[in-house]
């Protein structure tokens, strides 16, 4: 991850997210981060998006 994302990633850790992933993308490494229900992911240039349209797969 750049430092950027790093950055961004403390951020959305100290609401209560908890990183799950990082996945290639053609944009760069993008890490994704999960709260209950909620999603978020970080761009390479550090851009949160709460709202990222991703659906996850259940798991036990």
């Amino acid at each position: 991850m750049t430092m950027s994302q790093k950055f961004s990633v403390n951020s959305l850790i100290q609401y209560g997210y908890h990183f799950a992933f990082t996945r290639d993308s053609e944009h760069g490494l993008i890490a994704v981060l999960l709260c209950g229900n909620s999603v978020a992911t970080v761009d390479p240039q550090g851009e949160i998006n709460t709202s990222p349209g991703l659906t996850m797969r259940p798991h036990n």
